[in-house]
């Protein structure tokens, strides 16, 4: 018989925030494993069982940390194979970048149309493009005009993902995109992402240190065996060249 799936079984977590059209999508994602020296899968989360004199009615304290990465995706269909998405990345290294620029081509949209004897024209079709220079991918807009099936104009975005795939989207939508984009809060959207299944991992991942020190030193809080002070090397993604360097 199989097992329960558990929390420590979940890999990612996405929320899809808008659909742009021609199966795009804007997504917030969190990633939640984690891999070791060995290759081998750690959890997000792990605890660690310790003891202390920090508290004079409590000598075994529980500390947890927390590693997960959260990051906004542009993903359109993957010509190349059936049911397969491509994926623009946009993560904290990119999102301040990311924002300076869809704000200035948002304000740079707004003079590219003008009313002419009562009639939406385009007064510039100059297109924009921003680059991630480390993966290649490019995101280009430009304006457009849509027009309805009841030939009715209206202002719209041209949105082209990595030269592949091309959508045209409503003022109404481009200003939920910009919305979304302007107001990301990585951090916080991941957090309140994983919050709904963490209640089920607790107790599930603790390391018990609390027989390394029976006596620790006074102030210690942690054992010297219990290592917290340094962080993991920084990985090749964390390395990478930003979205946005030239």
């Amino acid at each position: 018989m199989r097992e329960a799936i558990t929390f420590m079984d979940y890999e990612s977590i996405s929320d899809l925030l808008l659909f742009l059209g021609q199966g795009c999508s804007l997504k917030m994602n969190v990633n939640l494993g984690n891999s070791n020296k060995d290759k081998e899968r750690s959890p997000m989360s792990n605890e660690y069982v310790y003891r202390s004199n920090k508290y004079i009615n409590k000598n075994e304290l529980v500390s947890v940390k927390r590693k997960f990465f959260p990051y906004l995706s542009l993903e359109y269909p993957d010509q190349t194979e059936i049911l397969k998405k491509g994926q623009i990345m946009i993560s904290a290294y990119d999102i301040l970048g990311f924002q300076e620029k869809i704000k200035e081509v948002d304000m740079r949209l707004l003079s590219a149309f003008a009313v002419k004897k009562n009639e939406l024209i385009m007064v510039s079709d100059k297109n924009f493009e921003i680059i991630s220079m480390p993966s290649n991918n490019i995101v280009s807009f430009s304006p457009t005009i849509i027009i309805s099936p009841d030939m009715t104009k209206s202002v719209g975005v041209k949105i082209q993902l990595n030269k592949r795939v091309v959508v045209d989207i409503a003022d109404r939508t481009w200003k939920a995109f910009v919305y979304f984009i302007m107001t990301a809060d990585l951090y916080g959207w991941g957090t309140n992402i994983v919050s709904g299944y963490v209640s089920n991992a607790i107790g599930k991942t603790s390391t018990d240190m609390s027989n390394i020190s029976k006596n620790p030193h006074a102030g210690e809080e942690y054992p010297s065996e219990v290592v917290f002070k340094n962080s993991q090397p920084i990985s090749n993604e964390e390395k990478r060249k930003s979205f946005f360097d030239d």
